[in-house]
């Protein structure tokens, strides 16, 4: 009987030791399954900042790319406006030109015996030579 005694403590110490590893190793499993679980989610949050970066860089992108464009066309309107602009002064100018050449009257040196604009005189005969 008191070998069955002993067997007995034996056993529920036994029994005690096991339970105590169960609990320990329950409470290691939770603890793992908890930290995979905290992981997962740092790893979702580093996921959806980066989506979130990438929608962002992407809205960037496309306003730059809407202001090189508003860029360029209003570049092509300056120089429109400008090669317009150039234009009108340009006639402006030849429009002055022809005003001023009509107020002067006509041109000098149309006078046969004058300076022929060359350094050469003209030599006439001596009937176009006017009379006096």
């Amino acid at each position: 009987r008191a070998a069955l005694q002993e067997k007995l403590q034996y056993l529920a110490a036994q029994n005690k030791g096991l339970q105590t590893q169960l609990s320990e190793s329950r409470r290691k499993q939770a603890e793992a399954e908890c930290k995979s679980k905290e992981e997962v989610m740092a790893v979702r949050l580093r996921e959806a900042d980066s989506m979130a970066a990438v929608a962002e860089m992407r809205q960037r992108i496309a306003e730059l790319e809407i202001q090189r464009e508003e860029g360029r066309i209003q570049g092509q309107l300056n120089h429109s406006d400008s090669s317009q602009y150039i234009r009108e002064l340009k006639d402006q100018i030849e429009e002055l030109k022809a005003e001023v050449r009509l107020l002067k009257g006509p041109p000098p040196f149309e006078d046969p015996l004058a300076f022929d604009g060359l350094g050469l005189a003209r030599h006439l005969d001596e009937d176009s030579l006017p009379s006096s």
